[in-house]
């Protein structure tokens, strides 16, 4: 609704105590207004008795008020909106306040009856009546709203929105005194409505809030009303009336009145018994012109509150009884709605009966059967279910479960829920013919609509009198267009329900006043056969179907003249084909001689070129067109292929005995293209051939396939559709038919946009013409393909695509050599496109844009280097963004392809061997990697010596593959070697150098060297700082490798700082489930732990677990660290349950992909055995530290302070299960060597050893020695840690305290 164009007045309706007939009046007045023509707001804001909706139940679709947000609603959303703005230290704006205040958000018209003159009353309820409601109107906090949030400028901004949208807006007060009848009677109104009754205490309350109005609100008139008057006692009524005159005598007089007693004769409400049962407007109840009824007292009010005679216009008797009956029998229409079950074929039916209904009150909801719903969900939220039988309905299987279901709710006798309907002359099919259905077909359209209403007991009050504003007015379905001309139906019509679903919809929301619903597609999708179906399926909607084939542009002006005569203009038979067409146009804007017409322009291409042709007005206009050009201008639908199940059951219906595995298979070789499917079941029928050999056949002779005739209802077959529109294009634009020849030898899948910017591209559309080096030109031609239909732009994923039929055409058609040829610009294409380093996760979206293009172009035959690039990169890719089976299938096939056309020596294809190595050393098959890689390496520095850089980075996967086996003496030494021969390769500062340098800190650090591994990743940070970045990827992994040192090195708070750093750097640049920021998450959360920071440490554990085990799964080795890091704060917390049994599932994660022998499974296997011993299972983790003490010597050296930690932890499980002797014994060794190795005696990891020892050495009866080393370890502690640290208490309570190991993660 637009502004009025004046200012409305605003009347609150207000009393002091309840009963007084208050909500009935402002009911009454509201209907007698709207019905000399004012447009009338009704608000129900008595938010703890709500009660108006009551009496405008029967023309309420939400009768019940369930689904229909109101006043609370609305103050309560502008409370969030505010709160929020205040939290952030703001206020609401003007403007935001004026759109919270929008009050037609909430507003409902009353539905049902049309008011004379324009007029009409809009319903604002109380609020949504769920649950809750009680809650937040109680529990809103008004001191706030006013106080706090500006509540004042909020009404205001209400009060002036009602003003500006409505002549009368009819405000229903709460009772009593409060900020809600305050909000009422003095912010909002201009004037008050005051109801009381003859009594002490209503007289004296409705007179002190009066004076409290006149006080507080300046303008506001008062009108005092007596209520409910009752005339049995006249002598007491009369006292009654002289005390309330005189009480009231100044506000009446300030209403200017020259007689008093004629003002109170004027609006005295009299009570009638008759309305004290029901809540019924006494505009139906009483006959119109009856003095002393209550319908003239409100009359006469209404005129009071208007300053004018007010009648209501007069109805016939049968319609206001049947009103009437309405209010008095509620039974009469189910309070819950009824659900119209349907196929879409017969959705035109439903849509004609859900009018019917709505036309009798009764709430009902559209239900198609296929759509994916909880069949018995939806049935359990209906009064009953009206099931469309038809020819069609009864096959779909969707049908039958809507209907078993719907029985199981039915029960014998009156009111059944279920209610069959059978729309045409067919005999339904057990189990349909279970119940008697109500019949359509071949009977008037008023016999059908009593039948109807009659099974489902509904009076019809208004007997159809009546209509509904807004929506469809659907028409009675037997009854066909007057004006027709459309192509026949195709009887074999399958699928698309979802499609034409979609077209109505849009058709019943919009006419061809806000432009055509254009259908866009590809030629041999079907877009024609979809508009020939829904032309028929509603052409009982329409008075008027005319159909133009508009690929003729110049034959548009004839059709439309044609229709003159069909519509008997008088130029029709004028031979001004134009003037006719003109007069045509004008006519369907007009709705002459009906509103209810479609206009069809089938297979346009240009859209300016019939855009003067489009009618406007209130009817429909349907284009279908093979380009996209009308995107910009009108309201589009793609029309893609079949689904899958469309294919197999056009297939399997028309082919007798075709398999559902066989149309399966046929439909994927076609692309579920409908032209195509289409022919492929005429040759199937008429030839009688097995779906075998015509498998073959297609696999052999395509092309030749899709060139047999059509089928009925296309006017080509399936190639010359497609070939003359290259051949259209060729002649129009040489270049765009190239670039449509291009893109024939792709994948069919997407193909991205981005490869118009390639290099490649360029160069290959320059041999046309220079000017298409430029990126705007090059562009052009995709929209010139789009529209010849031979490709169209995927907006939604900045592609393009290509039907695999139209490419297999395209292709065919070329030369041998033509073909070969573009096969190679296309690879040169696609490996000079911009795509930046595999490495790099922003690139990750063009490495898969091209990666589906690879291999379907040929792109592994190539003999060209950069294309070989392409490839290796292409496997880095998927190494990078972790699918190492599809990176390693990749590589295995691209190195068949290669060693067969470039031998087995070839740089290129060693390259690939080596990436091939990398990604066995990313899936822990350390010992194949190592293999690949030093022989690759062997190869490559034979042919290019020791400084060949691909040569160096297969030795550093060598290396790799030497740490992952746990050889870390020998990854040291053959990193050593690698980073002098980047050095003298490519310089100190070059990203190669700085990351041969920090795996080789890394391996330091496995070593044990901590304090070397530190100093030379803090040499690596600060050079890559400079010469890449801090914000680069590589220096993020550089600097959480070096927070990793430091923590080992002791240096906890350094660890701490520069790791919160990274974390900081990481979430500002890259996406939160990057691997990079998760582990710079878990180092954090390990430093935080060894620094007593429990809390915040598994907070970030824990994150990190969860987004692993979305991106890569909780069972790979990222995952697995976090896990361990979760269990080792769950210890550290004190849940040693929960603590073992995590570590025990890590274990077995690390045994299955590494082996139970390899290093990282015997360092979770210390944790276990910590964990075992602190949860009172010393036996036991005695015996497994021993086990695993033994296989860390074997591969780390006595020295090693991994062994010392496992000696130092099993010495604590001897200690446990009472064996304090041996514990001291191995204290004391694991002291001595670990003060040798990390060289500190406040070494985190020497003050838990020391602690150990002086506990070992009190509990076996030195207690001098014990407390002196006790004493000397509290000291040192207390420069590291915080009082209350878990190592300090342990210290303090003379506890023991296990040292967990660190598995490497990279």
């Amino acid at each position: 609704m637009e502004p009025s164009g004046r200012d409305g007045q605003i009347i609150t309706f207000y009393s002091f105590k309840g009963g007084v007939g208050r909500t009935m009046a402002l009911a009454n007045v509201a209907w007698i207004l709207a019905g000399t023509g004012r447009r009338v707001l009704t608000v129900d804001w008595d938010l703890e008795s709500p009660g108006l909706h009551r009496y405008y139940s029967p023309f309420l679709a939400d009768r019940d008020l369930r689904q229909s947000p109101g006043v609370i609603d609305m103050i309560t959303r502008f409370e969030r909106r505010a709160g929020e703005a205040e939290s952030r230290g703001e206020g609401l704006r003007s403007e935001e306040i004026r759109r919270l205040t929008r009050i037609q958000e909430y507003a409902t018209s009353l539905e049902r009856y049309e008011f004379p003159r324009g007029g009409s009353i809009d319903f604002v309820p109380s609020g949504r009546q769920a649950p809750e409601y009680s809650d937040t109107v109680s529990n809103f906090d008004w001191e706030t709203f006013y106080s706090r949030l500006n509540g004042a400028e909020f009404l205001v901004s209400l009060a002036q929105d009602m003003r500006e949208h409505y002549d009368v807006v009819l405000i229903d007060s709460r009772t009593g005194l409060s900020d809600n009848a305050g909000i009422c009677t003095v912010t909002l109104p201009d004037t008050v409505v005051n109801c009381f009754a003859y009594n002490n205490q209503s007289i004296e309350g409705a007179v002190a809030v009066a004076n409290d109005i006149r006080r507080l609100g300046n303008d506001i008139r008062i009108l005092p009303v007596p209520s409910r008057v009752e005339d049995g006692e006249a002598a007491k009524l009369n006292k009654r009336r002289v005390l309330a005159q005189q009480k009231f005598s100044e506000f009446v007089s300030a209403l200017g009145h020259a007689d008093p007693s004629k003002y109170w004769g004027q609006v005295e409400q009299p009570y009638k018994p008759f309305y004290a049962y029901e809540e019924t407007l006494a505009t139906f109840g009483d006959r119109p012109h009856q003095e002393n009824d209550l319908l003239a007292a409100y009359e006469r009010l209404a005129g009071e509150l208007v300053g004018e005679r007010c009648e209501l216009a007069e109805i016939s008797e049968a319609i206001r009884l049947g009103w009437l009956s309405e209010f008095e029998q509620r039974g009469a229409v189910s309070p819950g709605p009824a659900l119209i079950c349907y196929t879409p074929r017969d959705r035109i039916w439903a849509e004609w009966i859900s009018y019917q209904l709505r036309l009798a009150g009764q709430r009902n909801v559209l239900q198609d059967v296929n759509a994916p719903v909880d069949v018995a969900e939806v049935l359990s939220r209906a009064d009953c279910a009206i099931l469309l039988l038809s020819q069609e309905s009864v096959r779909v299987p969707q049908m039958e479960t809507w209907w078993r279901l719907t029985v199981r709710r039915d029960t014998p006798g009156r009111g059944r829920f279920l209610v069959p309907v059978r729309v045409d002359g067919f005999r339904p099919p057990e189990p349909f013919a279970e119940r008697e259905p109500v019949d359509m077909f071949n009977v008037p359209e008023r016999t059908a609509r009593d039948s109807l209403l009659a099974r489902l007991e509904i009076r019809d009050p208004a007997g159809g009198y009546f209509g509904i504003s807004g929506g469809p007015n659907p028409r009675f379905p037997f009854e066909p267009a007057r004006v027709w001309r459309a192509p026949a139906r195709n009887p074999g019509f399958t699928g698309r329900d979802a499609t034409l679903e979609v077209l109505r919809e849009q058709l019943n929301a919009s006419t061809a006043q806000t432009g055509p619903v254009v259908l866009q597609g590809i030629g041999g999708v079907g877009k024609t056969q979809i508009a020939v179906e829904y032309v028929h399926r509603f052409n009982a909607d329409y008075d008027i179907v005319w159909w133009i084939s508009a690929d003729q542009p110049a034959l548009v002006v004839t059709a439309l003249s044609d229709l003159a005569r069909e519509l008997g203009l008088p130029l029709a038979g004028s031979a001004r084909a134009d003037e006719e067409a003109a007069a045509v146009l004008e006519a369907l804007r007009l709705g002459t001689p009906s509103p209810k017409w479609i206009v069809v322009f089938d297979n346009t291409e240009d859209p300016e070129q019939i855009r003067q042709f489009v009618p406007t007005g209130p009817g429909d206009v349907v284009v279908t067109t093979p380009g996209q050009e009308w995107s910009r201008t009108a309201w589009t639908l793609d029309i893609n292929v079949f689904d899958r199940s469309e294919s197999r059951a056009l297939l399997t219906r028309r082919v007798a005995g075709l398999s559902d595995a066989d149309a399966e298979e046929i439909a994927a070789k076609l692309g579920d293209l409908p032209l195509a499917v289409e022919q492929a079941a005429a040759w199937l029928v008429t030839t009688g051939m097995r779906a075998r050999n015509y498998l073959d056949l297609l696999e052999e002779q395509l092309p030749r396939i899709l060139n047999e005739p059509p089928p009925p209802g296309y006017r080509h077959p399936a190639a010359e559709t497609w070939r003359l529109s290259q051949q259209r294009l060729r002649q129009a634009n040489p270049a765009a038919a190239f670039l449509v020849e291009l893109l024939a030898v792709m994948a069919p899948e997407p193909i991205p946009t981005a490869l118009m910017d390639s290099p490649g591209m360029a160069d290959a559309l320059a041999e046309y013409d220079p000017m298409f080096r430029d990126q705007l030109m090059r562009n052009s031609l995709v929209r010139e393909a789009s529209r010849f239909g031979l490709a169209r732009v995927d907006s939604a994923v900045h592609a393009l695509r290509m039907h695999r039929l139209v490419q297999s055409v395209i292709i065919s058609d070329l030369a041998v050599e033509e073909q070969r040829r573009r096969r190679e610009q296309m690879h040169v294409i696609l490996a000079k496109a911009q795509r930046g380093e595999p490495s790099d996760q922003d690139s990750w979206p063009t490495y898969q844009g091209i990666l589906t293009h690879l291999e379907p172009s040929g792109a592994l035959d190539s003999d060209n280097p950069e294309v070989h690039q392409l490839a290796i990169d292409m496997v880095r890719y998927l190494r990078y963004r972790g699918d190492l089976a599809g990176g390693r299938r990749l590589a295995e096939q691209t190195m068949k392809t290669w060693e067969s056309r470039l031998g087995p020596e070839h740089l290129s294809l060693l390259r690939m061997r080596s990436e091939l190595g990398n990604i066995l050393l990313a899936h822990g098959e350390y010992q194949a990697a190592l293999a690949i890689q030093e022989d690759a390496a062997e190869r490559m520095i034979a042919q290019r010596g020791q400084t060949y850089p691909y040569a160096l980075i297969a030795l550093s996967g060598a290396a790799a593959a030497y740490a992952g086996l746990g050889r870390y003496q020998r990854a040291v030494e053959l990193g050593e070697q690698i980073v002098l021969h980047w050095q003298t390769t490519v310089g100190d500062t070059h990203r190669r150098t700085l990351a041969a340098r920090n795996n080789y800190a890394n391996w330091l650090l496995l070593t044990g060297d901590s304090g070397r591994a530190r100093e030379i990743g803090e040499q690596v940070v600060v050079m890559a700082e400079t010469a890449l970045g801090p914000a680069a990827r590589w220096t993020l992994l550089f600097r959480r490798n070096l927070g990793r040192s430091l923590r080992a090195d002791g240096d906890l708070r350094r660890s701490e700082g520069l790791l919160l750093e990274t974390l900081a750097t990481c979430r500002e640049s890259l996406d939160q489930t990057d691997d990079y920021l998760l582990l710079t998450q878990r180092e954090l959360a390990t430093t935080l732990r060894r620094l007593g920071s429990l809390a915040e440490a598994r907070e970030l554990a824990e994150r990190s677990v969860e987004m692993f085990g979305q991106t890569v799964g909780p069972e790979h080795v990222h995952a697995l660290s976090c896990r361990l890091e979760v269990a080792n704060i769950q210890a550290a917390q004190g849940d040693h349950a929960a603590a073992r049994a995590g570590t025990e599932e890590v274990l077995a994660g690390y045994s299955r992909i590494v082996g139970e022998d390899h290093p990282s499974a015997l360092m979770v296997a210390n944790n276990l055995g910590a964990r075992l011993s602190a949860n009172g299972q010393p036996r036991e983790a005695v015996a497994l530290l021993d086990r695993t003490l033994t296989a860390l010597q074997v591969t780390f050296p006595e020295s090693h302070p991994y062994v010392s930690i496992c000696r130092m932890n099993l010495a604590s499980a001897f200690f446990e299960s009472g064996d304090a002797k041996t514990a001291l014994e191995w204290d004391a060794a694991a002291l001595v060597r670990l003060r040798e190795r990390l060289h500190s005696r406040s070494h985190p990891t020497v003050l838990a050893a020391t602690a150990n020892l002086a506990a070992s050495r009190l509990a076996t009866g030195d207690q001098a020695g014990g407390e002196e080393l006790r004493r000397e370890t509290l000291r040192l502690a207390g420069g590291v840690f915080a009082e209350n640290h878990p190592q300090v208490v342990a210290l303090l309570a003379g506890g023991r305290t296990f040292v967990d190991l660190e598995p490497p993660q990279d």
